[in-house]
């Protein structure tokens, strides 16, 4: 999954690149320098972990940012040092500048208490699960946490709430390729809390999902 930094920008959070050609990749515990080698690790590493939250989460379970935290640890422990540690140094990209790092314990604070106490555990109406998991994505990815894998981490937390709705891992394909730029409108229109972009996003995303579970 493409995510919203730009090589350039991981380069102002401050981990220096692996030497070699084409894309940088950040440095890394497995001296891995090739950008399509290090994709297929992440992504190898993510299905693990998925498995993994899936078999421990109940209908009950109210996640916390300590939760989050320890899915980015457990999902990249073995690749980067940093894993599960919040970001130290400034990032942006184009139109946003996400949250300065002395800002991000306080902003995940009021997120614990103010979203995901709010709506986890997950269920209800199709309208009220989308409704969920568009605000508690939104508003995870705005203050991107994390060096890298902010958007994937927001999206494995999303899978696990759809768990609690009873719906099967969900399809984000929507948010990528074509309509990745639809996808970025949508997020910015949630620093203003204008959450009904990306809730229609994760309206069709959960009408998928509930047409598998169907199929």
């Amino acid at each position: 999954m493409k995510e919203l930094e730009s090589n350039n920008n991981k380069a102002s959070v401050g981990e220096r690149s692996e030497p070699g050609p084409g894309n940088p990749v950040m440095a890394n515990l497995r001296g891995i320098a090739d950008r399509a080698e290090m994709d297929r690790l992440e992504t190898e590493e993510l299905r693990r972990v998925t498995e993994q939250f899936l078999g421990e989460t109940g209908p009950e379970r109210r996640f916390t940012t300590a939760d989050i935290r320890r899915m980015h640890r457990e999902w990249l422990g073995g690749i980067y040092p940093w894993a599960g540690e919040y970001r130290q140094a400034p990032m942006n990209r184009e139109r946003v500048r996400f949250a300065s790092p002395a800002q991000i314990p306080g902003l995940m604070q009021e997120l614990e208490d103010m979203v995901l106490q709010r709506y986890m555990p997950c269920a209800g109406s199709p309208e009220q699960v989308a409704t969920a998991l568009a605000i508690v994505h939104a508003e995870l990815v705005l203050i991107h946490p994390f060096p890298d894998g902010n958007i994937r981490v927001a999206q494995l937390l999303g899978t696990l709430m759809g768990k609690q709705a009873g719906m099967p891992p969900l399809d984000f394909s929507i948010t990528s390729g074509e309509n990745w730029e639809n996808y970025l409108d949508a997020l910015w229109a949630g620093i203003g809390r204008d959450y009904e972009p990306i809730t229609g996003i994760f309206r069709e995303i959960v009408r998928r999902s509930s047409t598998l579970t169907k199929e």
